[in-house]
């Protein structure tokens, strides 16, 4: 009776295992037999039917699996896309400066740049500012510093980049918000009475966004100050030589 039992416990045993592997079987990802080419085509599809986290799974498989491919350096140029149309920004920005440190002289450093300067540039747009709408000259100014940056040197290193005339664009907004962002620090000394702060803070913001529409007041603001602490010496009737790359666009 044991010995019939320990049979049928087997058996059992042995139909569920079998069923087991065929559960398992049918949830094997079909692209694990997929080839390079039919990988890069899959993840192309996906990123025209707007599909970017499938596309982002996609060529994350490709890199991995065939990193000096025939489609290595597009690839990586979709994933960086992908990233950023994903909502994904930090992996957006690490991708492409991973392409622009591995591959600095190709030509298609360009479209790296400017995919790193779109995602700073949406980086500091979080839930709460679209729900809850701010002064956006308070904006973090590191991360648009950093989008001005990847900006600038698109355009320096690529003049003629079919991407340099957005990029510009993108500049001239970024300097007037990182201008609001240093005068308003102005005006919170001066609120404050603290004159010598505000004035040294006026004349870094004439340095650093000479131009911008928001430093307008900053030479008067700064005269101003200089005047009420008794340091006339310091005053100036012309704006000050930018003191940074960022002031001289």
């Amino acid at each position: 009776m044991a010995f019939k039992t320990v049979k049928l416990f087997s058996a059992a045993l042995l139909i569920s295992t079998i069923f087991g592997l065929s559960a398992c079987g049918g949830n094997i990802d079909e692209s694990e037999r997929w080839n390079e080419a039919q990988l890069y085509k899959e993840a192309k599809g996906a990123m025209k039917r707007g599909e970017f986290t499938r596309a982002v799974k996609r060529l994350e498989t490709l890199e991995a699996r065939y990193p000096f491919g025939d489609y290595s350096i597009q690839g990586q140029l979709d994933l960086m896309y992908s990233y950023q149309r994903a909502g994904i920004p930090d992996d957006a920005i690490s991708s492409a400066k991973r392409f622009l440190r591995l591959n600095p002289t190709h030509p298609r450093t360009d479209y790296a740049y400017y995919v790193q300067g779109v995602a700073e540039f949406e980086r500091h747009k979080s839930l709460l500012a679209k729900w809850f709408p701010r002064d956006r000259s308070k904006y973090d100014q590191k991360v648009m510093e950093k989008s001005y940056e990847a900006f600038y040197q698109l355009t320096v290193r690529n003049p003629n980049s079919p991407y340099a005339a957005d990029a510009r664009q993108r500049m001239i907004f970024l300097k007037n918000k990182l201008a609001e962002a240093c005068m308003g620090s102005v005006d919170w000394y001066v609120r404050r009475e603290a004159f010598l702060a505000s004035a040294q803070r006026a004349q870094q913001c004439l340095q650093r966004y000479d131009g911008a529409v928001a430093t307008e007041q900053a030479l008067e603001t700064m005269n101003a100050n200089y005047e009420k602490l008794g340091m006339t010496e310091l005053m100036q009737v012309t704006t000050p030589s930018p003191a940074s790359e960022l002031a001289q666009q």
